[in-house]
């Protein structure tokens, strides 16, 4: 029994949070299982050793970009020491999320009491769960709601089910026991505040943003149709649409009170609103707008907004999406309320689809796209931005199986466990260019004709990002360099396959050009660029 129960745990512990997932005709969000490690590389940032440093150059990251999942689990985790929670190697490691990095962690396992039969309490699991994420990384806890709500059985077509290991029940959110709920909030904050009382042991990473459930509402109880269907049964959608706004909103105005009783610093997340295409604009005004209304301004600081979709350049569907929540939170009185993304993602290979399998994207698409969905939202004023999974999901064929910046090693044509993709290399790159960078004053020099150019300001100096949606090769001026020559270096590395890498830093193109009276033209193409003024800089060993 006691075996069973410890691999019962397991299987928690390689849940995790919802994945938006995308066909022809519905949109449903999913959940998936954590990739694992086994023996994992000791990564740590290592200086530039060559005369040319991009400005900012830091290991402890500022970033405002991290990962939904940064963790690396252990390769086999139903047979590696199962009978030991306490053990750190069954709970993986984030060396490689540090090494490239990351700024922020938002953990795959969600806040909850587990049943009484799995051996373990909530301390346990959550001590092992928020214990080991470097202090380098801000984290973003989510508190699982529906574990302590009246649940329906989902309505998840048979065909997605094949694409996820795990399908979120539908909910009306009615809380079965609401004062042992609300205990275990305060009790859950108080232990992860870091205000030294009733602290967990060795806490040395206190949790300052707590987010309430996850891209909510759910996809509707068995025999209800799709909420957002515009041939639905109103009266049927009442039964559990509109129960579910009304007790959500209750949730939040509870859950937000006992957070700030116990932390008047920390910071309330509103549950993700997924994008679901066309009906993205819909859901938004029946159901989180609703939410925000009758909660009238109470407690609650950020609206957090998921997109994922191709790496051809749906990605401007961002600016579009983030325009719409601005007006409406700004509509509602919620001027002050921040909009991030905590989930972004596209995939590298060519995953399963609803219908078969989707389009082949190379490693070089994955790469140049992973570059646009974290600088494009942040030059508009999304505040954080999460790419969704550090590695590929161990046991889906569906995209989420690869969208990772690490190979998992399964399945046909795959390089090897952790074997690392061009993504991995690019993302490191832009956190070691732009860490430092003052994030409020990005200045956008041009969004038109498919050329994108921003300004960044690093450390006090300047720093370009350009990047050429045309793929053709196109000049482009940059002004007000101050130094005599600049630096061109190219995001994404110059070889087809992230496997072929040996030297990170000899990894990528770049040149240095002269500057005449503060001016250089640059020619893009398919590559993101950085330029930076050519600077002297001191580099220990």
């Amino acid at each position: 029994m006691k075996k069973m129960a410890r691999k019962s745990i397991l299987v928690i512990v390689v849940s995790l949070a919802a994945i938006s997932f995308y066909c022809a005709f519905e949109n449903l969000s999913f959940a998936e299982s954590q990739p694992v490690s086994q023996n994992p590389e000791d990564f740590v940032h290592q200086p530039m050793v060559t005369g040319v440093v991009p400005p900012g150059h830091n290991p402890i990251t500022s970033v405002p970009f991290g990962f939904h999942i940064g963790r690396i689990y252990p390769k086999d985790i139903f047979t590696h020491n199962p009978d030991n929670l306490a053990d750190p190697k069954l709970w993986g490691t984030y060396s490689y999320a540090e090494d490239v990095g990351a700024g922020w962690e938002r953990p795959g396992m969600y806040a909850f009491i587990p049943p009484q039969e799995l051996g373990a309490t909530w301390q346990q699991l959550m001590d092992s769960n928020y214990g080991s994420i470097p202090v380098s990384m801000h984290i973003l806890a989510n508190i699982d709601v529906r574990r302590w709500a009246a649940i329906q059985p989902s309505n998840i077509p048979k065909e997605l089910q094949k694409l996820s290991t795990y399908n979120p029940p539908a909910s009306y959110l009615k809380l079965v026991d609401e004062e042992k709920y609300i205990q275990f909030v305060k009790d859950l904050v108080e232990r992860y505040d870091g205000d030294g009382l009733s602290d967990m042991p060795g806490l040395k990473n206190p949790i300052k943003y707590w987010q309430i459930d996850n891209e909510l509402p759910g996809p509707p109880p068995s025999g209800v149709p799709l909420v957002l269907d515009a041939q639905a049964d109103t009266a049927t959608i009442a039964s559990w649409f509109n129960v579910s706004v009304d007790n959500y909103t209750h949730i939040l105005e509870i859950t937000a009170k006992a957070i700030k009783a116990q932390d008047p610093q920390a910071k309330v997340v509103l549950s993700g609103m997924a994008d679901v295409g066309s009906q993205t604009e819909k859901l938004f005004h029946t159901y989180y707008l609703r939410v925000l209304e009758k909660l009238t301004g109470k407690d609650v600081d950020i609206f957090d907004y998921h997109f994922y979709g191709n790496a051809t350049g749906n990605y401007r569907v961002m600016k579009d999406a983030y325009a719409m929540i601005r007006e409406g939170l700004d509509v509602l009185g919620y001027k002050g309320m921040e909009i991030w993304i905590t989930e972004t993602a596209v995939y590298s290979g060519r995953p399963r689809d609803v219908e078969g399998y989707a389009s082949s994207q190379t490693e070089k698409e994955q790469a140049v796209d992973l570059f646009r969905r974290i600088v494009f939202p942040l030059s508009f004023g999304v505040k954080k931005v999460f790419w969704f999974s550090i590695m590929d999901n161990a046991v889906s064929q569906g995209p989420d199986g690869y969208m990772g910046l690490l190979y998992n090693g399964h399945g046909d044509n795959n390089p090897g466990y952790c074997a690392k993709k061009l993504s991995y290399f690019t993302f490191k790159k832009l956190s070691e260019t732009l860490d430092g960078g003052e994030w409020d004053t990005i200045q956008v020099i041009q969004e038109k004709d498919g050329i994108y150019v921003y300004k960044f300001i690093t450390q006090g100096k300047p720093v370009w990002v350009i990047w050429n949606d045309t793929q053709e090769e196109t000049p482009v001026s940059i002004s007000g360099i101050a130094s005599a020559e600049a630096v061109i270096t190219e995001a994404v590395p110059k070889y087809e396959f992230g496997k072929d890498i040996v030297d990170y830093h000899a990894a990528f193109n770049s040149e240095i050009k002269p500057v005449k009276e503060g001016k250089l033209q640059v020619l893009v193409k398919d590559i993101p660029l950085f330029v930076y003024e050519k600077q002297a800089v001191n580099v220990k060993e």
